[in-house]
């Protein structure tokens, strides 16, 4: 396995992780107890749309994990971060393949 690029980004990547919003999207459908139907719906437009608000006002943070030889993306993290720089994860999710490997801890350190 190649190394991991991670790199602190804004609403500018969002398209470069849109897959992995539509796997966060079926793993929460097949998971989900209640609120089923909320899955079932395309949300990844209304997710854009939410970071897009997060964005303007400066609370967006993105960090997108990639093969730092191939660019393939890995994973992601979305924040939403306060004018303090207190920040809380919206999401994340690392690709099935690359699971176990770390890289979901370095996206958000405990």
């Amino acid at each position: 396995m190649h190394a991991v690029a991670y790199r602190t980004t804004g609403i500018s990547a969002t398209d470069l992780i849109r897959p992995y919003w539509k796997q966060l999207i079926v793993c929460h459908h097949a998971n989900a107890s209640q609120l089923i139907t909320h899955y079932e719906r395309p949300a990844i437009e209304e997710r854009k749309l939410h970071f897009s608000h997060n964005h303007e006002s400066g609370q967006l943070r993105l960090d997108p994990a990639a093969d730092a030889a191939t660019g393939e993306q890995k994973g992601k993290c979305v924040s939403t971060v306060s004018a303090e720089s207190a920040g809380m994860p919206d999401s994340r999710v690392v690709g099935k393949t690359y699971r176990s490997a770390g890289i979901g801890a370095v996206l958000v350190p405990a």
